[in-house]
């Protein structure tokens, strides 16, 4: 992947998530950049929500169900297994880690692997709705390496179930919380 803008989202989501996602994508017209998603799933559902959000938005959404996955402008991922990012030559791969932990994918490994990347990517990172605090880490160590790196949380309001995107408030690493409608008016702003 080779973008003039090196843009890049993650959304990490649990409890409630798809039907949060799905309120997003209904926003989204185009993506300049990469948006790739964590949502706690298991494996055969998270292929078919892929395949449902390809169905329902013009963008191409595809699941990481490869060791290694290229990633390209203008598409969409869905983590398939816990990955982290890497980055070759300027050019950025998912790749498949061991299970870490209780969640799946971890939300935590996506998000504290994007603050290794190079400094040219521009890095926004959403914390959804969900159970638990998966996340929180890859937040802070996001935080800690890329200060520069924007990170907001869902608002309890329109959260399913305001666990995660409450830790991460509580542990001081979002610059801001907003509720889902302005997320996916932020991420639209972010695509762009």
């Amino acid at each position: 992947m080779n973008s003039r803008h090196k843009k890049l989202v993650l959304l990490g989501a649990s409890t409630g998530g798809p039907g949060l996602i799905e309120e997003i994508f209904h926003k989204l017209t185009s993506v300049q950049g990469t948006l790739i998603i964590a949502q706690h799933m298991d494996r055969l559902s998270l292929e078919s929500f892929a395949a449902r959000l390809d169905r329902i938005s013009s963008i191409k959404v595809v699941c990481a169900k490869e060791q290694k996955t290229q990633l390209q402008e203008g598409i969409v991922y869905v983590l398939h297994d816990t990955s982290r990012l890497i980055e070759r030559d300027g050019t950025l791969f998912i790749e498949k880690e061991p299970q870490k932990g209780f969640y799946h994918p971890t939300i935590d490994e996506l998000f504290g692997s994007a603050a290794y990347l190079h400094r040219e990517w521009e890095i926004s990172a959403y914390i959804l709705s969900g159970i638990g605090d998966d996340g929180v880490k890859g937040l802070q160590k996001l935080r800690s390496k890329r200060p520069a790196a924007k990170i907001v949380a869902q608002d309890e309001a329109s959260s399913k179930v305001y666990g995660m995107p409450r830790c991460a408030k509580d542990a001081g690493v979002c610059d801001k919380v907003l509720s889902i409608n302005e997320i996916a008016e932020d991420i639209k702003k972010e695509l762009l």
